[in-house]
């Protein structure tokens, strides 16, 4: 997680030198300089640290030949608090899962639950670090308006079947073009094919319609929020027919399954024609499971969602 270290001299000095041990500092007899700083320096973030090591600090202003020590401080590094959302996501084994690796820079994508342990291959320039999350183990995937789609090369649930998306988004303006942003095209060649759609409503606000191959509304959320603001959302079909939640609330819901579809899908884009275009949004934690998730499992991970926000 590292460690942030700031001090503030009381006289000037040619540098400021950082001292780290993981046993206490003996002043007659220093270690070895973490760091040299600038005298004006009054920070240093040590991003060597490793979680669940205590390690002892001092900092010395030198000038010339003589130094001024600091007292001694220790840290017990702890990793970053983790929510229950990713664990919660891993119980329910999706069928897809994709999140920014923020280490590697790479989306994975994983068949198996663990979401770590293959890679999907987007260009670096598609990511960013700013994110969607705060205390979870990962950072957003933000597609900003001069960047491509993110394209999936198959479907990744089957169908006909039952299946829940889900993901959590923040549209940050109008989506280009005909205002008409697409959140999830699902197997793009099929007939009557999954889609969720991010509209523009008056007042600075959006909301969500879901439909049949872009050419026919199912229905609509009756709720609306404002520009910037993150919301969880999930999709589902099953036997029941074809639902809606956004935060947790009921947002519509119509009878019948999709028709089928086994192409390319696309997340994240404004669709003018036959022409993509890039969707001013964030997009996190895309989830597409290979069952009915319940209203009740929906809920548990809206909340874990909400609370990580």
């Amino acid at each position: 997680m590292g460690v942030r270290l700031t001090w503030h001299n009381n006289s000037v000095g040619d540098n400021n030198v950082v001292y780290r041990s993981s046993t206490p500092i003996d002043p007659e007899a220093l270690p070895v300089p973490l760091a040299v700083l600038a005298a004006n320096q009054a920070s240093y973030d040590d991003l060597s640290a490793v979680d669940g090591e205590t390690y002892f600090y001092r900092v010395a202003l030198v000038r010339g030949a003589s130094s001024a020590l600091s007292d001694e401080l220790s840290f017990e590094v702890l990793p970053p608090a983790v929510g229950p959302f990713g664990p919660l996501v891993s119980s329910l084994a999706p069928a897809c899962w994709l999140r920014l690796n923020e280490t590697t820079g790479a989306v994975a994508y994983d068949s198996s639950g663990n979401n770590r342990n293959a890679s999907y291959a987007v260009s670096a320039e598609s990511l960013t670090s700013a994110g969607l999350l705060v205390g979870d183990d990962d950072k957003g995937i933000v597609l900003p308006p001069t960047l491509t789609p993110l394209v999936l090369s198959s479907a990744p649930v089957a169908s006909g079947g039952d299946w829940t998306f889900g993901v959590i988004v923040r549209p940050t303006s109008v989506p280009p073009q005909t205002a008409l942003g697409v959140l999830l095209q699902l197997g793009a060649n099929g007939t009557g094919c999954p889609e969720l759609d991010v509209i523009d409503r008056s007042g600075g606000t959006f909301g969500f319609r879901v439909m049949a191959s872009g050419t026919s509304q199912l229905f609509a959320s009756p709720s609306s929020w404002s520009y910037g603001s993150a919301v969880v959302v999930y999709l589902r079909q099953s036997a029941a027919g074809r639902h809606l939640f956004v935060n947790g609330a009921a947002q519509g819901n119509t009878t019948g399954r999709w028709g089928s579809f086994t192409g390319t899908t696309r997340l994240g884009f404004s669709r003018f024609g036959a022409d993509a275009y890039p969707l001013p949004c964030g997009l996190d934690e895309v989830q597409f499971y290979g069952a009915a998730l319940s209203d009740a499992q929906i809920a548990e991970l809206t909340d874990a969602a909400l609370g990580i926000l």
